[in-house]
């Protein structure tokens, strides 16, 4: 019973703390093939979950415009990555045409924080000079329904070392959710050639408590079977 007891107490300590945040999903978007639209729809580098471009206008005549791809950066990227390629959402598809036909584009990011809590949306983002300058994150646990989460945030024109964070901790309804859905909506952008990349994004959260501790009690369950 003293092993017991002791195993019991080391398994307790190794339950993940509060602070333990673990990545459920991450694009590097390294696959990418360069100045070209390579779709709407992207699988995670790793972990599970779902990325979907929502965009009016693309590929008009051709033209590779609207959904693109456009190098990259090592900011905020995992395992050592490489800058690679960068997921790029462009004001339209037809220089020519106005008014700017993709303000108002969508990029939804959908994860299943089922035994998660506390998530944080982080990426690398830069724009061109005439592309988005008004990007505002919500969240949503129906796909449906989004909420606005803060005010609206503008990138910089280059990637830097500057990673976009935003930590959902407050959002109560997130906590536990199989179907958790971040969108940034894309806005401000006065050309059609105008342009802005994402790079990196992670989703990342902290194990329930319970869950953890739940996982940690079948293990203790186990080795007492053994044991004794």
């Amino acid at each position: 019973m003293k092993i017991a007891t002791i195993f019991s107490a080391a398994l307790l300590a190794s339950v993940p703390a509060v602070s333990d945040a673990a990545v459920i999903a991450y694009w590097n978007f390294n696959t990418l093939t360069t100045s070209t639209n390579n779709g709407s729809s992207y699988s995670p580098s790793s972990g599970s979950g779902s990325l979907t471009v929502g965009v009016a206008a693309s590929d008009q005549a051709g033209s590779n415009r609207g959904i693109n791809s456009f190098g990259g950066t090592t900011t905020n990227s995992l395992n050592s990555d490489v800058a690679g390629q960068a997921l790029t959402i462009q004001g339209g598809a037809s220089e020519s045409t106005t008014p700017v036909q993709n303000n108002g584009a969508t990029i939804i990011i959908q994860v299943n924080l089922t035994g998660w809590e506390n998530p944080i949306l982080s990426f690398a983002s830069q724009r061109s000079s005439s592309g988005f300058n008004s990007n505002q994150i919500a969240y949503s646990t129906n796909g449906s329904t989004y909420t606005d989460f803060g005010s609206a945030y503008s990138p910089g024109t280059s990637f830097g070392s500057t990673v976009y964070s935003f930590d959902f901790s407050t959002i109560n309804a997130l906590d536990g959710a199989a179907t958790a859905y971040f969108r940034i909506t894309l806005s401000g952008a006065t050309t059609n050639a105008g342009n802005s990349r994402f790079d990196n994004i992670q989703i990342n959260a902290v194990p329930e408590p319970g869950f953890a501790l739940l996982g940690g009690l079948g293990i203790l369950g186990i080795f007492r079977r053994r044991r004794f």
